[in-house]
């Protein structure tokens, strides 16, 4: 599985494809020119240390870019990855996404329903609320909404970013800083 990540996020395809991101959590200035799209997963290492670049673009390009984040939870692993993807998403239902991606970044390797609820409450949720979106279920079409989105326009791993829909052709922050600053460039 590892090779296929590296191996994705070499491959670099300069057609701007259209994402969907209406609705989507984001980061950053809603009206912005640049939006940065990450399809990640939670139980992804290299999806953890994407989060500092997210930061770092957020602090570099303050007011002109937003990041919006897309599950792609790699299904064919440890099925925690699918739950906390929609845990996330009911986090998002409560206006807490953020902090709730933080915690599950934070909190990789315990990513158990019991693990989940208990972030929920950590983070301020109304945990009543959060336990019923997530034993029912009910996420699980925006999650699986964003996976076939992804697999339609060439996600093959994680993390995997475009930049006003242009794949970028690796996810390493020095090739999403230099494809942010070019489309920036042409604004």
């Amino acid at each position: 599985m590892l090779a296929l990540v590296l191996v994705a996020g070499c491959t670099e395809n300069k057609e701007r494809k259209d994402i969907k991101i209406s609705g989507r959590p984001y980061k950053g200035t809603a009206n912005a020119s640049v939006a940065v799209v990450e399809f990640s997963d939670f139980e992804c290492p290299y999806c953890r240390e994407a989060v500092a670049t997210e930061q770092y673009l957020l602090d570099k390009y303050a007011g002109k870019i937003k990041i919006v984040f897309k599950q792609f939870p790699l299904v064919n692993i440890p099925i925690d990855s699918m739950q906390a993807a929609q845990a996330s998403e009911c986090a998002h239902e409560q206006g807490k996404f953020w902090e709730y991606h933080n915690m599950l970044f934070d909190n990789q390797q315990r990513l158990a329903d019991a693990d989940l609820k208990s972030y929920a409450g950590y983070i301020g949720l109304d945990s009543d609320r959060f336990d019923a979106c997530l034993d029912s279920g009910i996420k699980e079409a925006i999650v699986l909404a964003d996976l076939n989105e992804g697999g339609r326009i060439g996600v093959r791993g994680t993390p995997t970013f475009f930049v006003n829909g242009i794949q970028v052709s690796s996810p390493e922050r020095k090739n999403v800083d230099k494809a942010v600053a070019g489309e920036l460039a042409n604004k």
